[in-house]
């Protein structure tokens, strides 16, 4: 099992492979744990969690996460949107999602 990096900061990132925006929670040696984000309500036939407030303070649509973590290397992944923030209430509700994903048995 590969080591967590003790230096890791959770931001928001570009994956390149899947051509949007993600929050990047957790890494694994070479991969990593994030949330994608989009302007879709639906994403292959699963319906998306609104955000009250979308976290690019330079864009008012309305932006949605996906209702899953997922997994990928840290090569797909590109800059870091740094002025991006969550709001409040959507820091409540990404903080859940993360809490529950690590209650989930490891296969």
């Amino acid at each position: 099992m590969a080591k967590k990096s003790k230096n890791f900061r959770r931001s928001f990132r570009k994956n390149k492979r899947i051509n949007h925006p993600t929050y990047v929670i957790d890494r694994n040696g070479n991969v990593y744990k994030y949330i994608g984000i989009t302007h879709s309500r639906k994403t292959k036939d699963e319906n998306n969690i609104p955000l009250r407030k979308n976290p690019n303070p330079k864009d008012n649509r309305s932006a949605y996460l996906r209702p899953r973590v997922e997994k990928d290397e840290m090569k797909n992944f590109g800059r870091r949107y740094d002025d991006w923030r969550f709001g409040d209430e959507d820091s409540k509700l990404v903080r859940r999602m993360i809490d529950e994903d690590k209650k989930k048995p490891r296969k």
